[in-house]
């Protein structure tokens, strides 16, 4: 996903030239790159949370003010508990923040994240166990096996909210590297 000669990316001129055909073939090809991207880390990264000594641990967080900016910041940053338990090289993590609507409202719920290790059928695989709703949801699965309609839907996204080609997002995905090593 290099930038041309004017900082514009291929995916930055499909959507700037409007053609739904040809971005969606830039678009999956890059959805494509992106996993395989994550998919050649997942190993190192099973091998150093297996190499990490097992652990459970609780963040709190909480987040206020007592000016006149209360309320914002109540509803962008709200407060909870992440619970986090680290065995083998399986992660769980369960929280109460179940995401954020589209007027960035929290939305609550009882929510679990599981990280299967090593020892597990689909190693690597990132599910989200939304108890209220009394659902298992492959988190990675639109980025691993994402259907006609989805990459359609994300492409018109991108051809509707484009600002001249720049700052643009169809998946509310991120990852960075982290490093377990001494």
């Amino acid at each position: 996903n290099e930038e041309g000669e004017y900082n514009f990316s291929l995916l930055d001129e499909s959507v700037i030239l409007g053609d739904h055909s040809f971005l969606l073939l830039v678009y999956s090809h890059l959805q494509r790159h992106a996993w395989n991207q994550w998919d050649q880390k997942i190993p190192g990264m099973l091998d150093a949370l297996e190499k990490m000594p097992d652990f459970y641990t609780e963040m709190n967080w909480k987040f206020g003010s007592s000016n006149l900016l209360a309320p914002l910041v109540n509803a962008i940053a709200p407060s909870d508990t992440y619970k986090i338990w680290k065995r083998g090289s399986s992660i769980r993590v369960e929280s109460t923040i179940a995401g954020y609507s589209r007027g960035y409202r929290v939305v609550r719920g009882d929510v679990t994240l599981f990280l299967q290790g090593k020892q597990s059928s689909c190693p690597g695989t990132l599910l989200k166990v939304d108890h209220g709703k009394r659902k298992v949801y492959n988190v990675l699965r639109r980025l691993e096996y994402p259907t006609l309609k989805e990459l359609n839907a994300a492409c018109q996204k991108l051809l509707r909210s484009s600002n001249g080609g720049k700052n643009y997002s169809t998946y509310n995905i991120s990852a960075e590297t982290i490093d377990f090593g001494p």
